[in-house]
């Protein structure tokens, strides 16, 4: 705003400066549903990933610059919109505010992991008794509809104290405690007076040491090479066996992961994917996805829910190798696969969540 606009605004008498604003809110909910619109066909082509992004909501914090309450907001509105397109109104005209949107929605998908999913019907009640209440009236009013009030009243919440410290809030259940506690007992000869944080830092070393793909203990190519030879020993063996077998068993046809087939047949052949080759390509690519956005160069680097994916793909003939492995988030392997096969192909592997 510029020193004389702010200048004009002063000099309006009460009316004036009071109609005007409320005309002001009136078109900011015209330019927010506009926004939820555009966010909804963004969704829906599924651009924020051919753009780098790992998901919108990924794509409205970085590209967009919204906050991360902001952009939850909004992201949650726009499911509850495609869900329930009468409440469009509702929100233009600001019966129902992007906060309380937001909140519903919240609890619809919380309930549904639950497996206590709430009717289209109940939904419909549940919305319109939202109308013109409060952030705080309308937080009171979705809890008596939660199968887990506490969790739905103090969500999960991590804030930054400094650069390095964050503080962690969250409800835990008391089987989680008394899981805790036991885990606290192991360790306490090697670690006593063990902090929740401490506790919580060995846990996360130690699932990550369990889960993380370890580093190839040899170069992916030597370990096939080596594999190559042992089945082919096997293999000179099974031939010397399968002359002693009748005409008609020596012309059975022989299965792809019988002796006589070695690793860089299985590796044209076969979707399976070597561990030593996992290993090297998650360590070159540093378990993050490697999709790249050719118009701005942005690469994805998400870490959620990330496979393995070939290059070259496996149908039109590209090898399980290092070379022509790479790393993908489930949402880019799943834009590649269209890029390659073309959505008619491939709808039913195209689910998206």
């Amino acid at each position: 705003m510029t020193n004389q606009t702010y200048n004009e605004i002063r000099e309006m008498n009460n009316e004036t400066l009071l109609e005007r604003t409320k005309a002001l809110a009136a078109k900011e909910r015209e330019i927010t549903l506009e926004v939820l619109h555009h966010l909804r066909e963004i969704f829906r082509r599924r651009l924020y990933a051919t753009k780098g992004f790992s998901s919108l909501h990924d794509y409205g914090k970085r590209e967009l610059g919204y906050s991360d309450g902001a952009c939850q907001r909004r992201v949650s509105a726009m499911m509850l919109l495609e869900e329930f397109p009468e409440i469009e109104a509702r929100i233009k005209e600001g019966d129902l505010n992007l906060s309380n949107a937001a909140q519903a929605q919240k609890l619809f998908k919380a309930e549904e992991k639950l497996d206590k999913p709430i009717s289209h019907e109940k939904k419909k009640d549940i919305l319109e008794s939202l109308a013109n209440l409060s952030t705080r009236e309308a937080e009171k009013e979705l809890i008596q509809h939660s199968s887990q009030p506490v969790q739905l009243q103090k969500p999960d919440k991590v804030t930054a104290l400094t650069p390095s410290h964050s503080e962690v809030r969250f409800v835990a259940e008391q089987e989680l405690l008394d899981q805790l506690e036991k885990i606290k007992g192991l360790l306490a000869n090697k670690h006593p007076r063990l902090t929740l944080a401490e506790l919580f830092a060995i846990m996360a070393k130690l699932s990550l040491e369990k889960l993380e793909p370890k580093p190839p203990s040899q170069s992916p190519k030597k370990k096939v090479a080596e594999q190559g030879k042992e089945n082919h020993q096997a293999s000179s063996q099974a031939d010397k066996q399968a002359d002693k077998r009748s005409d008609v068993e020596r012309s059975a046809p022989v299965s792809v992961s019988g002796a006589g087939v070695g690793n860089e047949k299985m590796l044209r052949e076969s979707r399976y994917i070597p561990v030593e080759v996992k290993r090297a390509v998650y360590q070159r690519d540093n378990g993050k996805c490697q999709y790249i956005d050719s118009a701005t160069g942005r690469k994805c680097n998400s870490m959620n829910a990330i496979q393995y994916d070939h290059v070259i793909p496996f149908a039109q003939g590209g090898p399980t190798t290092v070379e022509n492995m790479r790393i993908l988030c489930s949402i880019h392997n799943k834009i590649c696969a269209i890029e390659s096969y073309g959505s008619q192909k491939i709808s039913a592997y195209m689910k998206m969540d």
